[in-house]
């Protein structure tokens, strides 16, 4: 199925080891070397970032015992970690399926694999569900480059260091201090976003990266992922409904980051482009936190608290499930194209008995725009469809597929198709090696979302629309998904 992704879970090391380690390494794109990924410290209780207080009173100090929300986005209540270590059925996407796997769609990085402990384990905090409690190394001010310093004592909670000081030589004054609650809302929407991505049937899991903006109407979270163009999210996966994707957020122009982030592993990185971009068109903006699970970060140069969240961590801790119908969540469709998703919701919004068979005909025509477009070359690369998608969508549209269909496709599609990030760009310049690199990452990320695509009329027969729109948009088929969209509703509005 290719290689690609990054390594979770690092090589183990003492505490005196990382900090000599994190002194003499060398970041990949400027700022100062990142400590090893901290465990959420346990006494921490992590709000739900839907709940107005946070968003209309963000200057006023939220309790120690302040009782988190119900959803996903308030993952855990206060107190100690669980120590309910996360299934690897669970971690590696879920239940297969009649399929038995999931088309290989690319991500960011290999899906974490659960242990009970050991010299690989990474850092966590007692009560969490790890075997080890070796302390972390503090996060520096972001006054300047992130510096190594001293770990903080054995036994004390990770060192979370914020703008308003550095952690260098302040390890034991600091060593409980605990995150502000703006980090608390990154942390909770970041852990969602690990949690549900565990859930998506990604064989490559994507990094992310949450900021909490603040400005003059409240504040909102900003999210960017490590795969597609900094954008991407995964199937099944929804984000709150007053949450924002830096790379599509509508304050911004249409595609303001061009290719500049396409392939790229490091999530802050969007944020930190996103925050110097949005910043001198709004009176006033700032980015007061921002968390990742990205296990080899840069510190974004854009102010506010900082921390980096070890992914397995955050997979022990408990969760409650959600309600993505109930008002507080968006479509990743809605997220990256609301004038698109409106105009869906016009199409589709019909009487009951016309609905599903309106919706099919949408889903139909959509995915045979898409299927057309990605069988032709371009850039003088393969065409993105390969022979074998071809026949399976045949048979889908004659409606004989059967589960040996399904499976046949996905051994060939699998054999055939790399990996994305097994061509990822390691710079953000415009060296011709950096270029060529992008160009073959975005044909494997556009050829798996291809793929994305015809998963989704597994198993049923009636695909979802705004899934499937969303897999033809991100396969770089805009102008065909119009024409089908129009075609469709000019054919339901005739007499």
């Amino acid at each position: 199925m290719g290689g690609g992704g990054q390594n979770l879970v690092p090589e183990f090391i003492s505490s005196e080891e990382s900090a000599a380690a994190s002194a003499a390494s060398a970041p990949h794109v400027g700022g100062g070397a990142v400590p090893p990924p901290q465990a959420i410290p346990p006494s921490v209780s992590v709000p739900n970032p839907q709940a107005p207080f946070f968003s209309q009173n963000p200057a006023v100090a939220v309790p120690a015992s302040t009782t988190p929300g119900a959803g996903p986005w308030a993952p855990g209540a206060a107190g100690p970690l669980p120590a309910a270590p996360v299934d690897s059925g669970h971690v590696s996407g879920g239940s297969a399926g009649p399929m038995g796997g999931a088309p290989m769609m690319g991500g960011g990085m290999a899906a974490p694999m659960t242990s009970g402990g050991g010299p690989t384990e990474p850092y966590s905090m007692p009560g969490s569900g790890g075997g080890t409690s070796t302390p972390t190394t503090p996060v520096a001010s972001s006054s300047g480059p992130s510096q190594a310093s001293a770990a903080p004592p054995s036994g004390g909670a990770p060192l979370i260091a914020t703008s308003a000081g550095g952690a260098a030589g302040a390890a034991s004054a600091a060593s409980t201090e605990e995150p502000d609650h703006y980090m608390r809302q990154a942390i909770a929407v970041l852990s969602a976003l690990v949690r549900a991505t565990a859930d998506s049937g990604l064989s490559v899991h994507p990094c992310w990266a949450v900021g909490i903006a603040d400005v003059i109407g409240g504040t909102y979270a900003v999210i960017a992922s490590s795969a597609g163009d900094g954008g991407y999210i995964p199937p099944g996966v929804v984000l709150p409904i007053t949450a924002r994707l830096a790379i599509y957020d509508p304050s911004l122009p249409r595609g303001w980051a061009g290719d500049r982030f396409l392939g790229w592993q490091h999530p802050a990185d969007v944020i930190e482009g996103y925050s110097a971009e949005i910043r001198d068109r709004l009176y006033r903006f700032d980015i007061r936190a921002t968390a990742t699970n990205d296990p080899s970060p840069r510190r974004p140069r854009c102010g506010g608290s900082w921390m980096q969240v070890d992914t397995l961590s955050i997979l022990r801790r408990a969760a409650d499930p959600i309600n993505p119908n109930d008002g507080q969540y968006q479509h990743r469709l809605k997220a990256t194209d609301e004038l698109l998703w409106s105009r869906l919701q016009t199409l589709v919004d019909a009487k009951p008995e016309l609905r599903q068979q309106r919706s099919r005909s949408l889903a139909v025509a959509i995915t045979d725009a898409v299927m057309g477009g990605a069988a032709e070359s371009r850039n003088s690369l393969p065409p993105l469809a390969l022979p074998c998608d071809e026949k399976l969508w045949e048979a889908v549209k004659s409606g004989s597929t059967t589960d040996e269909h399904w499976r046949a496709w996905l051994s060939e599609s699998n054999t055939a198709r790399e990996l994305p990030e097994t061509h990822q760009p390691l710079d953000l310049d415009d060296s011709t090696v950096s270029q060529n690199a992008r160009l073959f990452y975005g044909h494997h990320y556009r050829s798996a979302r291809v793929a994305e695509l015809l998963h989704c009329w597994h198993p049923a027969i009636h695909a979802d629309v705004a899934d499937a729109i969303y897999s033809g948009l991100t396969a770089g088929f805009p102008d065909e998904i119009a024409r089908a969209i129009e075609d469709v509703n000019r054919r339901s509005t005739k007499p």
